[in-house]
């Protein structure tokens, strides 16, 4: 064998190595890839970057290897046709044998793979606060668990096991947890993991089933990154039933995990704690969860509710969690005025202090106790420590977040109840009822450009939806003093729903039928009780608006003393009940009583002052400026008007132009300075 062909033999075979350890490094590399993107959440276009350094270190590789097994070749052979034959590589004056050396090789692709390295970690630290883009790094989104038991009537259990998990991960102050409400809209979604992500604005989705079969249950989790499908973690549970508690914590800590989320012994000892002992008082409280969070406070959903919670507690007198959502029933039917009774009022207050008395510490029950001050005693600032103290505890609990707004809005703190909901949307992107508590809230603090945003989100997420077009009435008579477009929007909300025009929480329902509504009478011919759920008073008081624009004066006497005959029974029953009292003014300023219309105005003031009540008290001074300018005080209704102008609330110098309640004052000269712009409040 000549020379020649043996240098050639020998090159090849050192070649052939050489492309062996590259590709098995090169393997390594990408598998090493691999794994950082699933751990850390890089994205995929981290392996194509990758394979390119790789392709080209390839070349340099090859390129390298022939320059240095000819010049190896052309030393110890002493042949200077080999050390020569290496400078045609590139040309004989292109200095690459210069270039081409082992050390230069492993500096350049130490080098290029040092900045991948630094790319990667930039990436990492750019969710130094968290967040890459619109994603909190540490959020996630607990889809429904799908029912996989032979029993579809399973549905509320696989449904309260979501819950109760979404509730552990809540205690987790590092985390950012989606509220079951917007979850709730994915149940049986097709919409792909990346789709819900970016929906929900979070990094990591966790779905799975759960199948109960007499005294067994099987649960399968899964947690999946939402920017690259990649599974975070995975898990199949088959215990018995009586581990059910433990396997909920254990998703918990294990996600926790995933994340890199921060968990704290105390937040540890509570995602542990055991509610019961009682699996079959669990199975009734599930039921009653199913009711309660399902139909909200429609008085038989929650009337269910309330018996499937006693049933618990017959079965365990001790299941603190239970005592707080009976607690929470009780004051949903003192609230929406299906029961304003004291006793109503006494069960909601034991129950809860039963519940801290199981457990001092509960986030339930402070939400419980929340909610009975603030809807049952109006003790708003005992009510916000309440909420405030779940929150400590349970820092994703939208419930808890939503009161406290609520609460700020009662107490006239705008600025901060504005901030509170926004974080409520955060938590609760896809339900509705928070969007309009946030658009409302605005709306109050003549924000109306903020209030038309949300409200149009609002019609984005749910076409059609009755309390958003509502919701735009109000803010066209009171923006634009657009009495036409109010009226199309009260017609649109109708449409959209025969229940469109509640009036249990909202005390001037009647106000936007009154401005709404024209000489026709068409709106007339579609209002009934329903319309406003039931409510006879905001009807009553709405037909009589109505029927005073058809000018038909005996149908008007009708509907108010039909009005006074509803308030005075429910006030012989309630006598400290403001509302009553302020609309029973109206209604006997509609049937002439002129002092006792007055005195019954400014009982429901003393009752529930605007310094106290942000929102009732500065409704009741409306009403009361309704009272004098209807019992012929013009001047003390412009008082009462001009007090109001300097308040949050709907009334504006545009909705006085347009509210025909005021036409009997349009000749004072001081209701005329009130509608110039330049006589501000």
């Amino acid at each position: 064998m000549s020379s020649s062909n043996l240098r050639t033999r020998i090159g090849q075979a050192r070649l052939g190595r050489l492309v062996l350890v590259y590709a098995g490094a090169s393997w390594a590399v990408l598998e090493a890839t691999d794994f950082f993107i699933n751990s850390f959440g890089l994205p995929e276009w981290f392996i194509p970057a990758a394979l390119v350094l790789l392709l080209v270190g390839f070349i340099v590789f090859i390129a390298t290897a022939l320059v240095q097994a000819r010049q190896a070749l052309g030393t110890s052979t002493g042949d200077p046709d080999a050390a020569r034959g290496a400078g045609e590589i590139g040309g004989a004056d292109s200095g690459l044998p210069r270039l081409l050396t082992w050390r230069n090789a492993l500096i350049g692709g130490a080098f290029a793979f040092g900045l991948w390295g630094v790319v990667a970690t930039g990436w990492l630290l750019l969710r130094g606060d968290g967040r890459i883009g619109d994603r909190d790094m540490k959020s996630i989104a607990v889809l429904p668990f799908a029912n996989m038991s032979a029993d579809a009537d399973n549905e509320y259990f696989s449904d309260g096991i979501t819950d109760d998990i979404i509730t552990h991960l809540s205690k987790i102050a590092d985390l950012t947890v989606i509220s079951r409400t917007s979850v709730m809209r994915y149940k049986n979604t097709e919409k792909s993991i990346r789709e819900i992500g970016e929906e929900l604005g979070v990094a990591a989705i966790l779905e799975g089933g759960v199948r109960r079969s007499g005294d067994q249950v099987r649960i399968n989790a899964q947690l999946i990154d939402t920017e690259t499908d990649a599974h975070l973690w995975a898990e199949i549970y088959d215990r018995q039933l009586t581990n059910v508690f433990a396997i909920q914590s254990d998703v918990a800590q294990q996600i926790a995990s995933a994340l890199q989320a921060t968990l704290t012994p105390a937040e540890k000892e509570r995602i542990e704690r055991k509610p019961t002992d009682n699996l079959e008082a669990y199975d009734y409280y599930l039921r009653g969860n199913a009711f309660f969070d399902r139909f909200g406070y429609s008085v038989d959903a929650t009337l269910e509710a309330e018996r499937l919670y006693r049933k618990a507690l017959e079965l365990d007198p001790s299941f603190a969690s239970a005592w707080s959502q009976l607690s929470r029933a009780h004051s949903g039917l003192y609230w929406g005025f299906f029961d304003r009774s004291s006793e109503r009022l006494a069960m909601a207050r034991e129950a809860f202090e039963r519940a801290f008395e199981i457990e001092p510490d509960l986030p339930a029950a402070h939400v419980a106790a929340g909610f009975f001050y603030y809807y049952g005693s109006r003790d708003y600032e005992s009510a916000l420590r309440e909420f405030e103290a779940a929150l400590a505890a349970e820092p994703n609990n939208a419930d808890a977040l939503e009161g406290s707004g609520w609460i700020q809005r009662r107490l006239g703190r705008w600025e901060q109840a504005f901030a509170t909901l926004e974080r409520v949307v955060e938590l609760d992107p896809r339900s509705t009822t928070p969007l309009l508590t946030l658009a409302e809230t605005a709306y109050y603090d003549r924000r109306y450009e903020d209030a038309e945003r949300y409200l149009l989100r609002t019609l984005a997420l749910t076409p059609g939806d009755a309390q958003a077009s509502r919701l735009l009435a109000w803010v066209s008579a009171s923006w634009h003093g657009d009495a036409d477009t109010a009226r199309a929007f009260v017609e649109a909300a109708l449409d959209a729903d025969p229940v469109a025009l509640p009036g249990a929480d909202d005390l001037q329902s009647w106000w936007l039928v009154r401005v709404a509504a024209d000489n026709s009478g068409d709106l007339l011919g579609r209002l009934s009780l329903e319309s406003f759920g039931g409510d006879t008073i905001t009807y009553l008081l709405s037909l009589a608006d109505l029927e005073r624009r058809r000018g038909d004066v005996d149908a008007v006497r009708a509907a108010y003393a039909a009005a006074v005959s509803v308030l005075e029974k429910k006030l012989a029953a309630n006598p400290e009940e403001p509302r009553y009292h302020s609309e029973l003014g109206v209604a006997l300023a509609g049937i002439g009583r002129r002092e006792e219309a007055i005195r019954a105005g400014q009982r429901a003031l003393e009752l529930l002052p605007v310094e106290r009540d942000a929102l009732w008290g500065r409704a009741f001074i409306d009403n009361l400026a309704l009272i004098y300018a209807r019992v012929g005080d013009p001047e003390a209704a412009s008082e009462q008007l001009m007090r109001s102008l300097g308040l949050a609330g709907p009334l504006t110098r545009e909705w006085l132009q347009v509210d025909p309640a005021w036409d009997l004052l349009r000749d004072e000269p001081r209701f005329q300075g009130l509608l110039r712009p330049d006589k501000a409040p």
